[in-house]
């Protein structure tokens, strides 16, 4: 399984279930080295099935590379206020 797609399930299984996506990883810090491993990884179905389950709509407008790191962004800045 790669990276992206661990924060793929981690981001549905959260929001079906009323959960923050990090909290299915062991740690805060994990959750922050699989978006920062994910950052390297190419695999554009895997960045589209990512931006569908964060519901970015920003694809249309950015392209797919660009709304991908985006996302991922706005997860490591979610994970900051955690981590502090």
């Amino acid at each position: 399984m790669t990276n992206i797609e661990s924060l793929v399930e981690a981001i549905v299984y959260a929001n079906e279930n009323g959960l923050n996506w990090w909290e299915l990883f062991d740690s805060p810090s994990i959750a922050n080295k699989v978006i920062n491993s994910a950052k390297r990884e190419k695999d554009e179905d895997n960045m589209i099935c990512l931006l569908e389950a964060y519901d970015s709509n920003d694809i249309y407008e950015l392209g797919t590379s660009q709304a991908y790191r985006d996302v991922l962004r706005k997860l490591s800045e979610e994970l900051k206020t955690i981590l502090n």
